[in-house]
């Protein structure tokens, strides 16, 4: 069993990615935040956790950022109503954490935002999670989980540069957003962290084809609320994507996943 991946990114359309390892290519499915960032434009290796998906004469990997995602995945496919598309589009609207909360408190509203889920379908995945997430506490343990991050994307060293180690993405954290140019040095650590997620959040959203007054206004929306160290790029990237969709007109993408990929 293919359990994990790490390697470049060649092609990306709508439905996933092509992932080349060490010269073989595997066609994965992918969350929209990972889609996101998952640029063949960009020269770095990506690293995803991978579940594999046998049904019949159809076998599929779907890939992960974190391996807390691919056991809630796995989870969700025991599951009597749900498929691996819909699994995927639960994960890509809400994260583990968001989808034990909503079973716990019984919030059908949080799985009616998720594409293809109604009303009396949130009610029966409500019943259904409820006696089943419990089943896997290591998803919730803090400590455990952050040694199970994928990778974050490292660029490809000059062949006379020895690889330098890759850091994992629960590394990038913000403490403090600093809207203002004269930010102090105080803050000068918390600025920097913050900017290269900013920076991230931007490149996620142009990729998927939104347009910069979109992105302006997501990021707008978004930014303040971020006020804890916990609140991480997938957090975000969520929060932004549900504002542009949400907005009162807002303005179609213009570019597909076909296009950006080439």
């Amino acid at each position: 069993m293919i359990a994990f991946l790490q390697g470049y990114v060649m092609v990306r359309d709508s439905q996933g990615i092509v992932l080349d390892v060490k010269g073989v290519g595997y066609g994965l499915h992918l969350t929209d935040a990972a889609l996101a960032l998952a640029d063949p434009r960009d020269v770095h290796i990506r690293g995803y956790w991978i579940h594999t998906y046998i049904s019949q004469d159809v076998l599929k990997l779907y890939g992960f950022s974190t391996y807390e995602e691919r056991l809630v995945f796995t989870l969700l496919l025991a599951l009597p109503t749900v498929g691996p598309k819909l699994a995927l589009a639960i994960l890509s609207t809400l994260s583990p954490q968001e989808l034990r909360r909503a079973a716990q408190t019984k919030d059908q509203l949080s799985l009616q935002s998720v594409p293809g889920i109604g009303k009396k379908k949130a009610e029966k995945l409500i019943l259904e999670l409820a006696s089943r997430l419990d089943q896997l506490p290591i998803l919730f343990d803090e400590e455990v989980v952050q040694t199970m991050q994928s990778p974050q994307p490292q660029k490809s060293p000059q062949p006379t540069e020895e690889p330098s180690a890759i850091k994992k993405p629960s590394a990038i954290q913000i403490t403090q957003l600093q809207l203002s140019s004269s930010s102090s040095s105080s803050a000068a650590g918390a600025s920097h962290a913050s900017s290269a997620l900013l920076s991230d959040l931007r490149s996620a959203l142009k990729n998927l084809g939104f347009a910069q007054e979109e992105i302006a206004f997501a990021l707008q929306k978004v930014l303040p609320q971020v006020n804890e160290e916990s609140t991480g790029f997938e957090e975000l990237f969520k929060a932004s994507l549900s504002v542009i969709r949400h907005s009162p007109s807002p303005r179609s993408s213009s570019r597909s996943f076909s296009e950006l990929s080439t």
